[in-house]
């Protein structure tokens, strides 16, 4: 007991020992250096008296320690930290030793050519470099030793996998091995290279094959799998996350490589996997220079501009050569934050934020009458379903009249494209909400074909599922649940809706909108369909801890218009591919705009006259066949 005491007030009283200074270092290895030049010109002159006089050797000796002090303060071998000595130290090390050499030769050869009577003594000069290397990396490493036998103490260890043997494999088993009463214990490397197999980094073998690797994390109690390749992509990272979540295995990552300094890298710059990334789909790519063609000089309005999907949108329209981006919402503190984002940027275009209510006829055009834009991406909405079930009204004035109104003056003041940006919850909808936006597609899909001019307004919809990260949405609410301790609620076990990234999302809305020619409806390629349950449960292994023991999983019941799944396209629609991947049209018979242009006329008049919330459902769902409340005090009117 009493030599386990010792051993930890060592291991404490080692790790209080200060650094010393880089200075105090250099000259440390010049005395080693200086040292073992003297030993070996007095080696010399015993064996041979006259290959070298006193002065040749002072004269050779000095030269020797200036040059390898210029390339030891150029290559900057004292700024590494002397008791954590590694591999990548001792490289440094050949490099300085060897332009040293090289410096040498060089001289000798200039000397001979030039006849400058100067000999050199090359093999003093090499064997005093050798010496001086070999010394200076021992000293080294045997500080580093006692550094390390002494602050060593029997602890508990965690068993580690690094997956990536390359280069920054090699850098993340040297930072855990750097670290004081370091718990990791590396059992080996993974890599998708195959040709790798079977050979060691450091003593440490390199494996491959998932099977192999789940064989690992089974039989060697793998606390946590560091991802450390470059190039991963998503996929791969949410197959890798799959494997470790079914043994409970932490999975962390590096930071950005594009951010990352590896020689600066801490411990603490390892991160969790992110939720986006476990959505396993590859970046999008984008027609660029078609996008780049569609926006040249054009004026562009965004509604919503400061919502999750409008601000994004925003961000990445402005990275076009447009000329002026109208920023139009209602919320003055989300308006004001995307502006100033906007103009810390130093964009070469014309930002505009404008303060206004798409139910305002008035204001919406006088907007469109001063800056007559070219295109409109229709973002504002009111888009959470319990809320919409209460405000039925709200939900109707933004949703379906604003939405009118914007593309009236759209279409009166000649834009060329207008895009709205609807929701997968319009399809079979059974809220609110989801009626309100099919009633937006019903508008303007039906008012585009009602109009028959090539050269009128050209009205496109958008259509995707839950984005991750907007506000309001199951993801924020989760995290703030996981942080304050749980419980996480879920209103069904088998509950599952389609979700994207909200940059993902906007990027498809661009490319819709450059290749629409009005009519259309674009749904977006959401990947498989995710289960709510299942993904509290990953997100509470994101932050380290266990589902259902250090937090609970509550079943709150469904809400008021909500269903256990979406669905992106319709039994009356025809899905079809376009050139996009990604991308997909949704036909169906156009409406009659004049029956959907009388619902929507009397919905503004019932709204004015103050018609009782039911009348006015009664009016969409008259309409709207398809629109059948769930769990709604509306259900009744279905009957």
């Amino acid at each position: 007991m009493k030599m386990i005491k010792y051993k930890i007030w060592l291991s404490k009283f080692v790790s209080r020992i200060p650094y010393i200074p880089v200075y105090i270092v250099l000259l440390l290895d010049l005395f080693v250096i200086s040292f073992i030049a003297f030993f070996i010109s007095i080696f010399f002159q015993t064996i041979d008296n006259s290959y070298l006089s006193n002065g040749n050797y002072l004269f050779w000796s000095t030269f020797i320690v200036f040059s390898l002090g210029i390339f030891m303060s150029w290559k900057k071998t004292y700024r590494g930290i002397v008791r954590f000595t590694d591999v990548f130290e001792v490289i440094n090390f050949v490099n300085v030793f060897l332009l040293s050499i090289s410096l040498f030769l060089l001289f000798h050869i200039s000397s001979s050519l030039l006849d400058l009577g100067i000999s050199v003594p090359l093999s003093y000069v090499l064997l005093v470099h050798i010496g001086a290397f070999v010394n200076v990396i021992l000293y080294r490493l045997l500080i580093k030793e006692v550094f390390s036998k002494m602050r060593s103490v029997k602890k508990r260890t965690e068993n580690v996998l690094i997956f990536g043997a390359g280069q920054t494999g090699m850098f993340v088993f040297q930072l855990l091995k750097r670290q004081i009463n370091s718990p990791y214990n590396i059992i080996g490397f993974f890599d998708d290279d195959k040709r790798k197999t079977s050979k060691r980094i450091f003593g440490v073998k390199i494996s491959a094959g998932d099977t192999l690797l789940e064989e690992h994390l089974k039989e060697n109690q793998i606390v946590e799998v560091i991802l450390a390749a470059r190039n991963i992509s998503n996929k791969r990272k949410k197959e890798l996350f799959d494997l470790c979540y079914k043994y409970n295995v932490k999975i962390s990552l590096l930071p950005s490589f594009k951010q990352m300094d590896l020689n600066k890298m801490e411990l603490r710059d390892l991160r969790s996997i992110k939720l986006e990334e476990l959505l396993g789909r590859d970046p999008i790519e984008l027609n660029q220079s078609h996008l780049n063609e569609s926006f040249d000089g054009k004026v562009v309005l965004v509604t919503g501009a400061g919502g999750s999907i409008g601000s994004e949108l925003c961000r990445q329209i402005s990275n076009y050569p447009i000329k002026k981006i109208i920023l139009l919402d209602s919320a003055e503190s989300a308006l004001y934050d995307i502006n100033q984002e906007l103009l810390r940027k130093n964009l070469s275009i014309y930002i505009e934020p404008v303060l206004a209510d798409v139910r305002n006829k008035r204001q919406i055009h006088q907007i469109f009458s001063k800056y007559k834009p070219n295109y409109v991406f229709h973002a504002a909405a009111y888009k959470h379903v319990p809320l919409m079930e209460t405000f039925p009204k709200l939900a109707i004035e933004t949703n379906v009249i604003g939405s009118r109104i914007l593309a009236d003056c759209a279409l009166e003041f000649g834009a060329e494209k207008f895009i709205l940006i609807s929701t997968d919850k319009a399809v079979n909808p059974t809220n609110v909400m989801g009626a309100t936006k099919r009633m937006a597609e019903l508008y303007i899909q039906s008012k585009f074909h009602a109009e028959n001019d090539p050269r009128a307004t050209q009205f496109i919809t958008t259509r995707f599922g839950n984005v991750l990260g907007s506000n309001g949405s199951v993801i924020p609410l989760f995290m703030k649940q996981i942080e304050s301790g749980g419980p996480v609620t879920v209103t069904h076990q088998s509950i599952e809706r389609f979700f994207m990234t909200i940059p993902e999302a906007c990027r498809l809305v661009m490319e819709a909108g450059s290749m629409g020619k009005g009519g259309e409806i674009y749904v977006f390629d959401m990947g498989e369909p995710v289960k709510i349950y299942d993904l509290a449960e990953k997100m509470i292994r994101l932050t380290g801890k266990t589902p259902n023991q250090d937090i609970s999983i509550e079943i709150t019941g469904l809400r008021s218009g909500e269903k256990l799944y979406e669905e992106l396209v319709g039994s009356y629609e025809e899905f079809k591919p376009t050139h996009h991947p990604k991308i997909h049209i949704v036909q169906s018979y156009p409406a009659d705009f004049s029956a959907i242009s009388q619902t929507v006329a009397q919905l503004e008049e019932g709204i004015g006259e103050d018609k009782d919330e039911d009348y006015l459902i009664y009016l969409i769902k008259n309409t709207m066949p398809e629109f059948v409340s769930s769990y709604s005090r509306f259900s009744v009117l279905d009957k």
